[in-house]
């Protein structure tokens, strides 16, 4: 369960190093912090039914760490967990500046938005982010326990990404 809860709460590296880089919000409070007309609803952009066909098990909706950056437009995250704490997770965030695009040093180039990249590895799994007009984006897959490994799944996430662009404005 402690690997589960863990990667839950992760915000993967490339995140973490725009969050630094920018500072947290303040006191806003509330998830996404303040207001505002830019704010999307990123659970109607990434849906259940794509996570559960990434997944392959029927998938819930999550909740991570509380991020309260205004610049956050919309956040969606998907689960499943077994038992055994076997899990996926699909997060998917837009963030409104160029700023937070920061792909991983070993992210390839991939043809979505304005520019895009694509990072995969054994312990980050899928990491696809993009420029979209001036948002940033990313969507993250990754797996723990007796489950197939992410990036097993490589094609599928990069389906996904290109449709998730396409509904995203």
């Amino acid at each position: 369960m402690f690997a589960g809860m863990k990667r839950r709460f992760s915000l993967g590296l490339p995140l973490a190093v725009a969050l630094l880089a920018m500072g947290c919000g303040g006191d806003e409070g509330g998830k996404g912090g303040g207001g505002g007309s830019n704010k999307i609803d990123a659970c109607a952009i990434v849906t259940e039914s794509d996570a559960t066909a990434l997944f392959g098990q029927t998938a819930s909706k999550d909740t991570g760490a509380q991020i309260v950056d205004p610049a956050l437009r919309g956040e969606c995250l998907w689960s499943y967990q077994n038992a055994n704490n076997d899990s996926h997770l699909l997060q998917f965030r837009v963030w409104q500046g160029q700023k937070y695009y920061v792909p991983g040093t070993n992210a390839e180039p991939f043809d979505i938005g304005d520019e895009g990249a694509v990072d995969m590895g054994a312990l980050i799994g899928v990491d696809v982010q993009w420029l979209q007009g001036e948002s940033a984006a990313s969507l993250s897959y990754s797996t723990v326990g007796n489950v197939p490994g992410a990036t097993t799944k490589l094609a599928e996430v990069k389906a996904l990404a290109l449709a998730t662009a396409a509904k995203l404005k």
